[in-house]
């Protein structure tokens, strides 16, 4: 069954083809919308892939940044070989000066 629009256009004479005209550029406009929808999901999905990568690694130097600092708080609350080198070259320097104070201090 056609519609009344249709109806109306067909009896209007040349209106018929103005009417298709009108419907293949509507139809080109909604083509045009959808690549571009499709363009800008994947540019989205792009970058969030990207930040995701970039999150991996701030995290992956964030974990070695935390067991550098546990290392190094190891050593300075042990007897660590390396402290106790430091100690030693401390003690040097301060009998060296006359002083009873580390070096630098």
């Amino acid at each position: 069954m056609l519609t009344w629009a249709l109806i109306a256009t067909l009896l209007s004479g040349g209106g018929f083809f103005l009417w298709i005209k009108q419907l293949k550029h509507t139809a080109g406009i909604v083509k045009e919308r959808d690549i571009e929808r499709r363009e800008h999901r994947k540019e989205v999905h792009r970058l969030t892939e990207e930040v995701r990568r970039r999150d991996h690694i701030i995290h992956a130097i964030e974990e070695v940044n935390r067991d550098t600092a546990k290392k190094k708080r190891k050593i300075r609350n042990s007897d660590h070989p390396a402290r106790s080198a430091t100690d030693i070259m401390h003690k040097l320097a301060a009998d060296s000066d006359g002083n009873d104070t580390p070096a630098g201090d």
